[in-house]
This record gives structure tokens, C-alpha cells and sequence, in this order.
């Protein structure tokens, strides 16, 4: 084969892997969510809306290597991230290095991060307190969007957060806001690659979006 039909092999083999991650990913999905029911009990309490609807306030147990203060250099730091990522199912080296040197960077600028598919919680969760030595308060939003719990999301401490159940609820049209919940790093995270493909291209605009099957070794 010529140089240029080889490539084009390549890029066809690549294509076809990807696909097949995807189709796989609603079966792996499941297993992830029952594990991850496991590991992060309810802890906290709950936010009260007019609708009757609940907002779960979940403080995780941390199980993952926090940020020691003695890690001032970059490479420590990304060294500590990788760490974590290689616990969460991230195992191939080049793939957690690069990663880990994004997510830092977006923590840099602020920029959250939409993570869809196995095992999001749990990427977060890994950044999260590789960053800043600390577990993020997992909330479970309500379908329903509430002013009165936009405000408790903006007056809640922490250094990050992850928010649930906004791509596919009335939060989405709250987006501007929702992303400026003051001095915090914020990973949105859904269990379906399919709720960012449904979302409008705009959404760049105020996230980064990551297909966490792409990133994880999943057997």
C-alpha cells in the first residue's frame, strides 16, 4: 500500500474505535452509577423548592491523594493529578499526562469542564482533589429550575463543584449563570455521551466538553 492509503487506514481504524467505545458506553454506564452509589453516600441535606422537588447536597469521602501543601511546582502537581486519574480508570500514561495538563489549565482560567459518560463523577472527583487537596460537593440538581437554589449554589463554600442532571433539565437555560457560581472550579457532569451531542454547538462557549470514554481503559 502507498504512504497516503495507509494513513487513510489509520484514520479509518481510529474512526471505527471510536464508534464502538460509544456503542458500549450505556452498558458500562449502568455499572458505573451502581458503583458509584457505593462510594458516595448521602451525607448532606437537601434544598427546599416551591415545586416540592429536592436538590441532593452529596459531601463525598475523600479516597483519592489530595493536594499537599509542599506541592507548589507544576510537576508535582501534575504528577498528584495523574495519580488520581490513573485511580479512576485513566491508565495509559501519555493520555493522563495530557489530560491532567487541560483540566489544570482550565482550572487556571476557570473554565469548566461537561463531562459525559462512565465514570464522570469520578474524573472530577480525581481533579477535583488533585487540585485543591479537598472532595467537591456532588449536587444532584432538580429538573425544575429554582432562583432561590441558584443563590444557595452561589453562597455554598468550596473551592469546587460538580452539578448534575443540568444538561437535561430546565438549568440548561441558566447556563450563563450557573457557570459563574463565584471563585469555583465546575465540572457538569451526565452519564450519556448523547446529552452533549443533543446540546447547541454554543455551549462551547462556556464549558469545555470531554466524552470520558475516550480518556478511560474500559475492559
Amino acid at each position: 500500500k502507498s504512504e497516503l492509503a495507509q494513513r487513510k487506514q489509520i484514520v479509518q481504524d481510529v474512526e471505527q474505535n471510536v464508534r464502538k467505545e460509544l456503542a458500549e458506553l450505556r452498558q458500562h454506564t449502568a455499572e458505573a452509577v451502581a458503583r458509584a452509589m457505593v462510594a458516595y453516600p448521602l451525607m448532606g441535606g437537601a434544598g427546599t423548592l416551591a415545586s416540592g422537588e429536592r436538590a441532593e447536597f452529596i459531601e463525598q469521602p475523600v479516597f483519592l491523594q489530595p493536594l499537599e501543601e509542599s506541592a507548589a511546582d507544576q510537576e508535582e502537581l501534575l504528577s498528584v493529578l495523574q495519580g488520581n486519574l490513573d485511580e479512576v480508570g485513566v491508565k495509559e500514561e501519555r493520555v493522563s499526562r495530557a489530560f491532567a495538563a487541560l483540566s489544570y489549565a482550565c482550572a487556571l482560567r476557570g473554565l469548566p469542564l461537561f463531562f459525559a459518560g462512565t465514570s464522570a463523577v469520578g474524573l472530577a472527583d480525581a481533579l477535583a482533589c488533585g487540585l485543591y487537596g479537598e472532595m467537591p460537593l456532588l449536587v444532584d440538581l432538580p429538573r425544575t429550575y429554582s432562583p432561590a437554589l441558584m443563590q444557595e449554589l452561589e453562597a455554598r463554600p468550596g473551592r469546587a463543584m460538580i452539578l448534575e442532571n443540568v444538561f437535561a433539565s430546565e438549568w440548561i437555560d441558566h447556563i450563563d449563570r450557573l457557570t459563574n457560581l463565584g471563585a469555583k472550579q465546575l465540572f457538569f457532569v451526565a452519564p450519556f455521551a448523547d446529552d452533549l451531542a443533543l446540546l447547541p454547538k454554543g455551549i462551547v462557549s462556556y464549558g469545555l466538553p470531554i466524552l470520558t470514554d475516550l480518556l478511560l481503559d474500559i475492559a
